[in-house]
């Protein structure tokens, strides 16, 4: 069987070659993206591996079905460059990696969170010019006084939820699938529009879906509480 790695970075391709050394499958990797100009790569190939975030050519599907290609694999959990109906109208089956590193993308947000809490920015640039000086402009809350909402409670969602409890913050979420490992740590709401009027910090765990686009609206953030945070 032959591969083509699309868009590797250095630490992934030493990781094929033992991969590929291991099972006898012949990967070829490139550093280039799948778009139209790369798509003469492909030829010969038995599968394709991608890691970008563009969107893909509309193009591309029935190229690729042309090709003989019948399964298309991102080295991402995020499969949101996919046209998911032109894949199946094409015959193609996406996949993903279930789960990536959900501890490292929940300490990300936390950190995000705590930057913006403390106005770290404000505080580094201070810093830089040797300003060392108190005032009203930097002093935040703890976020043991705050109300935490976490929106989508899957295993990122979860993780953040218990991280920031560990702070002593309360924790309330909201999902379509409520789940009972989310709820030794957090109190789920009846609707999204309850959550974010009673947090002061939102962090955001769904994928981009036809579903939730512009869930986030005008009147949504007209609920929210004043200054409150959004991650």
């Amino acid at each position: 069987m032959n591969l083509i790695m699309f868009g590797t970075r250095e630490d992934e391709r030493d990781a094929a070659l033992v991969w590929s050394k291991k099972t006898g499958v012949n990967v070829e990797t490139v550093t280039e993206i799948l778009t139209m100009d790369t798509l003469d790569k492909v030829t010969g190939k038995d599968g394709v591996l991608i890691q970008q975030t563009g969107k893909l050519d509309e193009k591309i599907y029935p190229a690729l079905a042309e090709m003989g290609i019948k399964q298309l694999a991102t080295r991402s959990a995020g499969y949101d460059m996919f046209d998911l109906k032109l894949a199946k109208e094409n015959g193609l089956m996406i996949t993903n990696v279930p789960a990536y590193s959900p501890n490292a993308i929940a300490e990300f947000a936390v950190t995000a969170s705590l930057s913006m809490i403390r106005h770290m920015d404000l505080i580094r640039r201070n810093v830089e010019k040797h300003d060392f000086s108190w005032t009203k402009s930097i002093l935040s809350r703890e976020v043991r006084s705050m109300k935490i909402g976490i929106v989508g409670t899957g295993r990122i969602g979860r993780i953040t939820g218990e991280l920031f409890a560990g702070f002593g913050a309360e924790i309330l979420g909201f999902d379509l699938y409520p789940n009972d490992e989310a709820r030794k740590t957090m109190r789920y709401t009846d609707t999204l529009e309850e959550l974010v009027r009673e947090v002061d910090l939102i962090s955001i765990h769904m994928p981009a879906t036809d579903d939730n686009f512009h869930l986030f609206n005008k009147e949504l953030f007209a609920q929210m509480k004043d200054g409150s945070f959004l991650i």
